[in-house]
């Protein structure tokens, strides 16, 4: 199969490798489109990972199944979409920017025939981050049983593809979604079910998220983790302090501000190696929690999708298959990305 293998140091190459096999509770997942994330870029740029497949996102359809898959959930044809440990080596994970992809059948999300491949691309590493984010890290109601009593909530960088689905998915738990963006996003943001949209560039944003929140305001997501974010997030807060889950793990200079930091990939239930910011679990027993976790998350986030009850972000096609993947992240660095999911159809890859 062709695949996008990580060569060196922010280097890579497409090559023809072996089409991996699924193992206990995975599936072989043919893909049809792949969608490219920052971490994409990260982990190409990082020391680690040479000779391993690059890539995240994916959606496909499920060509053979592994042992131990539980009855009643993926069978063979079944559109799915979901994420993997791309640039890994470890627990024979393989990447996402191939023509196969061998996958966790606990973290697959069933993809209806209103959804085009190239959006559901997009799936798996946004909603599971997200539902991290607000139920795992924070405890907040979800669309699964949503809140009676209306709850104020922070998406700071609402843009962005993670602050996208946040605001769908806060709005679906009953809660009041308060975003920042850049002006030319308030609209979008609002009829993904933001209330209030503020200008992130504005100095005077938080002052006036405070005083539309009563100065009560306890729980923030931080989409963006970098520059002038946490300090601004922090000033939108109650005096009394809150929390804010974070994409980056970083401390604010708040005593009464606790950050809360976990990794997409610790769904997965697999051994991780990681700094220790990330958190990561350490126990098998810790990792088999992470991995229902995972599968509680995927119920919820393909409940939503099969009910019609939340949107695609924008998606930027390449052309030219995974041939384009270079541009892409050129596309990336450059920080042309706004408000869009840069996406690759695995066929328009040149034989």
């Amino acid at each position: 199969m062709k695949a996008i293998i990580k060569t060196g140091n922010g280097e890579f190459e497409l090559r023809d490798v072996v089409v991996p096999k699924p193992g206990p509770g995975q599936v072989l997942v043919k893909i049809i489109a792949v969608a490219q994330n920052p971490s994409d870029l990260m982990k190409l740029n990082a020391s680690a990972g040479d000779g391993a497949v690059i890539g995240d996102d994916f959606a496909g359809i499920v060509e053979e199944l592994g042992s131990d898959i539980p009855e009643g959930t993926q069978k063979i044809g079944d559109r799915v979409a979901g994420f993997v440990h791309g640039v890994s080596t470890a627990n024979g994970a393989s990447g996402s920017f191939a023509e196969y992809v061998v996958a966790d059948a606990h973290v697959l999300i069933s993809i209806p025939e209103s959804w085009s491949f190239e959006q559901a691309a997009q799936l798996g590493l946004a909603t599971f981050t997200v539902c991290q984010l607000l139920y795992q890290s924070q405890s907040l109601a979800s669309p699964a049983n949503p809140s009676d009593t209306t709850l104020d909530v922070l998406i700071w960088g609402g843009a962005t593809v993670v602050g996208q689905y946040a605001i769908q998915f806060a709005h679906l738990g009953g809660m009041r979604v308060i975003a920042t963006a850049s002006k030319k996003n308030f609209e979008l943001l609002r009829s993904l079910g933001a209330s209030d949209v503020f200008d992130y560039s504005d100095p005077t944003t938080p002052q006036k998220i405070k005083q539309l929140t009563g100065g009560k305001l306890k729980h923030a997501v931080d989409c963006v983790s970098a520059h002038n974010a946490p300090g601004q997030i922090s000033e939108c807060l109650a005096d009394q302090g809150g929390v804010v889950s974070v994409v980056l793990p970083y401390e604010t200079k708040r005593l009464n501000v606790e950050t809360k930091f976990l990794l997409v990939h610790t769904l997965l239930g697999r051994a991780i190696d990681g700094p220790a910011s990330y958190n990561l679990p350490k126990s098998d027993e810790e990792r088999l929690q992470f991995r229902q976790r995972g599968a509680q998350f995927a119920k919820i986030i393909s409940d939503v999708v099969a009910r019609g009850l939340i949107k695609p972000t924008s998606v930027k096609l390449l052309p030219n298959g995974l041939a384009s993947v270079k541009d892409g992240f050129q596309y990336m660095t450059d920080g042309k990305v706004s408000a869009e999911k840069i996406t690759y159809i695995v066929a328009d890859t040149p034989k």
